[in-house]
């Protein structure tokens, strides 16, 4: 009985730990959300990167309506993964509406995370008739994928990511990009003195062993590790969170997306401040589609870089 009473109790303390937990990494999902979107106020003063998508011209929405119409009504979600896609997938999603197609338009990363350039999935008939008539109509090239999340019998998804990098990149935006890295290492510097400062404040806790090897001292010690985690993490935001806003909105623009595993290791510092060392790297470098892909790869972020 006493084992049974000793079981419950516990779990009611991590239990309601990780209900707080998951509210919390909600809270903080959403409000990366927003800064990723332009609309936190605190990121809208930024740097103006020059590859953002047009509306399709008048023309081309009267030609593309022509054609979707002709294949009757089927169902579409439209993507706006950033600020600097939303002017074309408003568009897009307008010539769906006076097609008559049952349409959507979401504003935000799918669940496949961020994607470069116009894709559609998943793959299959529908898909075809929407890249077709797309690039019937306009200069975008589309490609079809199958992507995370997105099922064969989902409705068809037209997500437009963020514009390719042009190439060559102009002189100046190329100057841009390179102090940002620069910046971005700096930063990054300075996230991980914090955390090195927060890891000696940790070592003079008492240790795990100075608290009685009952349930009471386990308890205590599991509440005191809680505890100094969430004094690191109001730090870390009264520190670094205006400064970093900016920079996260940039980098949402140029197609680079905090992993989803670290909008939320705000009591974890160093993984953040690798996260930006490794990014403010290749942007050095003036690499945007290499800091893309070490930025952006969850598997990479999951695991620690090496």
């Amino acid at each position: 009985m006493a084992a049974y009473v000793i079981v419950i109790f516990s779990g009611a303390i991590i239990g309601g730990v990780l209900a707080a937990g998951g509210y919390r990494m909600f809270e903080k999902h959403k409000q990366h959300m927003q800064i990723l979107l332009g609309s936190d106020p605190e990121a809208s003063r930024q740097r103006q990167f020059s590859w953002v998508w047009d509306a399709i011209t008048a023309e081309e929405a009267n030609i593309l309506v022509d054609k979707l119409s002709l294949v009757g009504s089927h169902s579409v979600m439209v993507y706006s993964v950033s600020p600097a896609s939303r002017n074309l997938a408003t568009s897009l999603d307008e010539a769906f509406d006076r097609a008559k197609w049952k349409h959507y338009l979401r504003v935000g990363p799918p669940i496949a995370g961020m994607v470069v350039g116009i894709c559609v999935a998943p793959d299959g008939a529908i898909a075809k008739i929407v890249k077709d008539s797309i690039e019937a109509t306009t200069s975008h090239k589309v490609t079809i994928r199958n992507l995370k999340g997105v099922g064969d019998n989902s409705v068809t998804e037209v997500i437009v990511g963020v514009k390719p990098v042009p190439s060559p990149i102009p002189p100046e935006l190329q100057s841009e990009v390179i102090a940002m890295g620069k910046e971005l290492i700096k930063l990054s510097e300075d996230i991980m003195l914090y955390s090195a400062d927060r890891k000696r404040e940790e070592g003079l806790l008492p240790p795990r062993e100075s608290y009685p090897k009952d349930l009471d001292g386990g308890r205590k010690w599991f509440e005191r590790g809680i505890s100094f985690g969430n004094e690191t993490e109001s730090l870390y935001n009264a520190k670094f969170s205006r400064r970093v806003s900016p920079y996260l909105a940039q980098l949402g623009n140029m197609g680079i997306a905090l992993p989803f595993f670290l909008q939320h290791t705000e009591s974890r510092p160093e993984q953040l401040g690798k996260w930006f060392a490794t990014v403010g790297d290749w942007l050095v470098r003036g690499d945007i589609e290499g800091a893309r892909a070490v930025g952006n790869d969850p598997h990479l972020w999951f695991q620690g870089p090496g």
